[in-house]
């Protein structure tokens, strides 16, 4: 249904992210830049129109943020298959949440980042409240989270809760060995803005 909904060029942001994405250009703030490599990597795709690969890659995150989205309901308080999976198709249906799923746009894979985050730091939380260590879903979180902010720095405002359920969950998460590694791996993928000049310089080349 994208090709009925979005089959080509688009107007404005999404003709930015269609035009920005493909020639490694940068759009507005604040430039996107896992977007832009993502997009990059879809734009090379033997598929229609470059336009219709870059709405493409909202489809592809859409679908995946109803994926994390199921993920999530399952580690929250071990729900039922059957009522992760309504809480997934409520989303799926969503007029605005389809809109920004067949369009070449920043929301939806927003969306897939705002679930995956969810969903990791609820498997986390499961795990050691079943007395199981699970260090490397704590880690995942990180990476994941380090990328939203790679991408659309709103993830920001997720921080709050996200520290208060680390810190009643599991306290000695916040002992110096696991802040280090946690601020490692979320501030890595930090480094991706640093593409930004590249790309403009490369660009203008």
């Amino acid at each position: 249904c994208i090709r009925d909904r979005a089959p080509s060029v688009l107007p404005g942001d999404s003709a930015e992210f269609q035009f920005a994405a493909s020639m490694l250009g940068i759009p507005h703030p604040t430039g996107y830049p896992l977007y832009l490599i993502l997009g990059k990597l879809f734009s090379l795709l033997p598929l229609g129109s470059v336009a219709y690969r870059l709405n493409l890659l909202s489809a592809v995150a859409a679908a995946g943020a109803v994926w994390a989205v199921y993920r999530a309901g399952r580690a929250l308080g071990g729900l039922r298959p059957v009522a992760a999976s309504v809480g997934a198709a409520l989303l799926m249906v969503s007029g605005t949440f389809w809109s920004q799923a067949t369009i070449a746009e920043k929301y939806a894979l927003n969306a897939f980042f705002a679930a995956l985050t969810l969903w990791l730091i609820l498997q986390w939380r499961a795990e050691r409240l079943a007395g199981r260590r699970a260090r490397g879903w704590l880690i995942a979180w990180a990476v994941a989270y380090g990328l939203s902010l790679a991408h659309h720095r709103t993830m920001l405002l997720f921080a709050p809760a996200f520290l208060v359920l680390l810190w009643f969950t599991d306290r000695s998460c916040f002992a110096w060995p696991t802040i280090w590694r946690m601020a490692v791996a979320a501030l890595a993928p930090l480094a991706l803005y640093g593409l930004l000049p590249l790309f403009s310089a490369l660009y203008n080349s």
